[in-house]
């Protein structure tokens, strides 16, 4: 890391473990020792020159401005998500909806749903991101400056964009919509400076998915551990907005059943439609 900071280049955690395998072990060794060095000097990682690979992705008719000039055009594929500390703005006008994806196939399917739909279809004003499962520190501090850039624009239109999450009807899926939201807790000291607290879930609830419910799963031993942890944390406990959450949850251990995202395209109107539904009637908690 100190060599990295003296010559001025950036490493990826797994380039830092590669480095000296023998004296590390393990890439979690390294995670927690960046922790440790985080903690310690009150500093980001990218601070110390050490950034995330690319791994989220973001997809919609919108432009970032880098702090050198260059502009990244979102609109004619889906972005890696990287060197967001250089992002110095990005263009939301055309935006009426941030929607983040929990899984990447699910993005993909969107993203080719979206380009194809006419030009009057709704969703040609979305915002697509994700970060291909558990959000990494990248994709988060993107979404946070997208947040930020929504509460501090002069623009009414661009304030009143809502923050969407699509996550599976399962405990992992709502603990990936916790992390976004409320921050990691691996890294909880760093979490008010990453958590989106105005993201919102979009789906998938218990309530919407009764006419398809014959698609849904069993709910495994480690699924229902994962749904006990969750209904203690913190989050789960305040405000409405969290008991509804919490309801979600122990929904789920009533019914020993949970759903993925795809069960949506079992729906009679399929997946963009009902995406498209739920955003305009603001079927969100």
């Amino acid at each position: 890391v100190y060599e990295g900071l003296v010559r001025d280049v950036k490493s990826t955690k797994r380039d830092l473990y590669y480095r000296n395998v023998a004296l590390f072990k393990s890439q979690s060794v390294v995670d927690r020792l960046l922790s440790q060095l985080e903690l310690t000097y009150e500093c980001e990682r990218h601070e110390f020159n050490v950034v995330a690979s690319a791994k989220g992705l973001l997809f919609g008719p919108a432009a970032i401005t880098m702090t050198d000039g260059q502009v990244l055009d979102l609109s004619s594929q889906a972005r890696n998500i990287t060197d967001v500390e250089h992002y110095a703005a990005i263009d939301l006008s055309n935006i009426e909806t941030v929607l983040v994806v929990e899984k990447d196939a699910v993005f993909q399917t969107l993203c080719q749903s979206v380009s194809a739909a006419p030009a009057s279809h709704p969703c040609k004003n979305w915002l697509l991101l994700t970060a291909k499962g558990y959000p990494d520190v990248s994709s988060r501090q993107a979404l946070k400056f997208i947040e930020a850039s929504i509460t501090t624009s002069t623009d009414v239109s661009i304030r009143a964009i809502p923050l969407l999450c699509l996550v599976d009807l399962d405990p992992h899926g709502i603990e990936i919509l916790a992390t976004w939201k409320y921050g990691s807790v691996a890294r909880a000291a760093h979490s008010r400076h990453l958590a989106v607290t105005s993201l919102r879930w979009l789906g998938v609830h218990v309530e919407e998915i009764a006419d398809v419910a014959a698609h849904m799963l069993p709910l495994t031993p480690a699924d229902n551990r994962k749904a006990d942890a969750l209904l203690c944390r913190k989050w789960c406990t305040g405000s409405m907005q969290s008991r509804n959450w919490r309801q979600q949850v122990m929904r789920l251990k009533q019914l020993q059943l949970k759903a993925e995202i795809e069960i949506l395209a079992e729906k009679q109107d399929g997946l963009l439609s009902t995406l498209t539904n739920w955003i305009q009637y603001g079927n969100w908690l």
